[in-house]
């Protein structure tokens, strides 16, 4: 397993690197998403990645059918053999993000506020991150407040438009197992139920069709 490339310019051993990974395949835009509920109370940690399509996964009492909406993931913790995965930035998404019935909803704060995602690739640790530091990459979040009797407001903005970027690249070959976690020391409590999505954007290599 080896770290790749990158957003920079490639230098002779990167650039060596990434072509025994490409040559003789396609590279294709694909990315790999999971979407899950999270309920109410009562978790500290929730594996993405780990159920494919046509499973099923139980987040706390709630079981979850992970139908191709939901996730792409053929295998359970691994990519489709003999496809490899060129993982380039991570998406986060959390739905909803806004509560129109009164101002903000908080739940997006408390999921995001102490939470951490940990990666790891066959034994090895790789990438620990805050969960306020990852974006989902597009839409909107907005503020709707009541200043006064028939005067109201809304403030609506683009939310961390900028992707979590993983520089230098990392692959993730077919034979080795990863797992993507979302980890709290405490448990959220939050007013409803949310549905959380994870995408690692990247890259699929695989054979030429």
């Amino acid at each position: 397993m080896q770290n790749i490339g990158g957003a920079k310019i490639l230098n002779a051993q990167e650039m060596a690197q990434l072509t025994a990974y490409t040559s003789g395949k396609e590279v294709i835009r694909q990315p790999i998403w999971c979407t899950l509920t999270m309920p109410i109370a009562g978790v500290t940690s929730i594996p993405f990645f780990s159920t494919p399509q046509g499973g099923s996964q139980t987040v706390g009492v709630t079981s979850i059918s992970m139908t191709p909406a939901r996730t792409n993931m053929k295998r359970a913790n691994a990519i489709e053999s003999p496809n490899e995965f060129i993982l380039k930035a991570i998406r986060l998404e959390v739905i909803p993000t806004v509560d129109f019935t009164y101002a903000i909803s908080n739940d997006k704060h408390l999921i995001l506020k102490d939470g951490y995602m940990k990666i790891v690739i066959g034994s090895k640790e790789y990438l620990t991150i805050p969960l306020s530091l990852i974006s989902s990459g597009s839409g909107l979040s907005g503020f709707v407040g009541v200043l006064a009797a028939g005067t109201e407001r809304m403030y609506v903005t683009n939310n961390h438009p900028y992707l979590y970027k993983v520089e230098p690249w990392i692959v993730l070959p077919s034979d080795l197992n990863f797992s993507v976690t979302l980890n709290w020391d405490t448990a959220p409590n939050t007013s409803a139920v949310s549905e959380i999505k994870v995408v690692l954007d990247g890259d699929s290599v695989r054979p030429v069709q």
